[in-house]
């Protein structure tokens, strides 16, 4: 997606390499698959994709704090970007959910 682009040209630009394999995604992600066997209804597919989208949001706002300490405008910009982007996608979930 063009956020991750961005957010893989500033950490270039600031002389850090972002993940690149999926070996390497898998290895460090929060977000963990659910089982192929296991059967779910949509209410469990939904509050797991909000949880999902929680973890995410989480880790944009310790981005962005971390990037807010280096004073990396452009970091901050793009994760702000992300954390609303995702506010909006958790509503509309949870509206779902009623």
């Amino acid at each position: 997606s063009d956020s991750l682009d961005e957010v893989a040209e500033i950490l270039k630009m600031n002389d850090e390499y972002p993940v690149a394999s999926l070996k390497s995604f898998l290895e460090i992600s929060e977000i963990k698959e659910i089982e192929d066997s296991k059967d779910v209804n949509y209410v469990e597919v939904l509050r797991i994709i909000l949880s999902d989208l929680d973890i995410l949001q989480n880790q944009a706002k310790v981005i962005r704090n971390l990037a807010q300490e280096d004073d990396i405008i452009r970091l901050i910009d793009s994760m702000e970007g992300i954390i609303s982007s995702i506010d909006k996608e958790k509503w509309f979930i949870k509206s779902m959910l009623k």
